[in-house]
């Protein structure tokens, strides 16, 4: 549980810190170390304060952790349901969509991991957890394509297309996390597509070229 809002911060660590900084730099030790082997010290360290700032701030590892994944969770719910541009179609919107998705698991490797791989951190008791946020984020692209425009274009159950998806994209965004030799995703984004929209929409095309 989370103590309470502010900054924190001890006159022999340096400067206070903002719940944006714990939380970044949580996010940075839970990716080096994996959950299990992370305590609050190692975080406090990451952030610069004492153990005991720290604790000021968030009562366990569990709720720090617990507000990682909460965060990464809001950023990929903002990347859904940012407005499209006008005039777009459904094959174009899927693009952009998994563009948008893409370039949050580059600049958030490491928080991205906590939430969607996190027993490849050691969090082997919590795959409910997980899959609650998997469940969250497929109840938001099930709306996505609920919308009449994007519906007509289907040629199946928006939950299914949904759900179809969000397991690709999830399965690209988990390779880009955990394997730091492994391809950048943006440039992938068109490919994703056309094998998702080959199936959604009956298009053999896949809405362009390979």
């Amino acid at each position: 549980m989370v103590a309470k809002a502010g900054r924190i911060g001890d006159k022999r660590r340096g400067p206070p810190r903002s719940q944006e900084d714990v939380l970044s730099a949580a996010a940075r030790a839970f990716s080096r170390r994996g959950y299990l082997a992370t305590t609050m010290r190692d975080v406090a360290s990451e952030l610069g304060v004492t153990p005991g700032a720290l604790y000021s701030y968030f009562d366990s590892k569990e709720s720090l952790f617990g507000a990682v994944a909460e965060r990464m969770r809001n950023r990929l719910l903002d990347a859904i349901e940012a407005p499209m541009p006008a005039g777009l179609s459904l094959e174009h919107e899927v693009e952009l969509l998994l563009l948008r998705l893409f370039e949050l698991t580059e600049r958030y490797r490491g928080e991205l991991a906590a939430f969607i791989d996190a027993p490849a951190l050691g969090v082997a008791d919590r795959p409910g957890a997980r899959m609650r946020g998997f469940e969250l984020v497929r109840g938001r692209i099930t709306e996505w394509f609920c919308q009449p425009k994007r519906r007509a274009a289907l040629t199946c159950d928006p939950a299914i297309a949904a759900t179809t998806f969000t397991g690709m994209a999830i399965a690209v965004m988990r390779v880009r996390v955990m394997h730091d030799d492994s391809d950048p995703l943006v440039p992938l984004a068109p490919v994703v597509r056309a094998l998702f929209v080959r199936g959604a929409t009956g298009d053999a095309d896949g809405g362009g070229d390979l």
